[in-house]
């Protein structure tokens, strides 16, 4: 039981690093971006719309995942 706990607890904390690293990305995409004062890449579907979109989407699940963390399981 404290071994399965454990590595959801891990998972967790993988998923957490991994989506706080994707909202890092995308923001510095953003912000290279807004520097050439372009409103996305050509041909590619990524614009700063959809790029706050994803960030908000990212920031969700890491709200979710704090979410979960945060329960305390009761067993009976």
């Amino acid at each position: 039981l404290q071994l399965r706990s454990a590595l959801a607890e891990i998972q967790l904390d993988s998923l957490q690093n991994v989506y706080t690293t994707t909202i890092a990305e995308l923001s510095a995409l953003e912000k290279e971006l807004k520097e050439a004062k372009q409103p996305g890449i050509p041909d590619s579907g990524i614009t700063l719309r959809t790029l706050n979109n994803q960030k908000r989407e990212a920031q969700k699940v890491i709200n979710t995942i704090k979410t979960v963390r945060h329960r305390k399981i009761v067993h009976l």
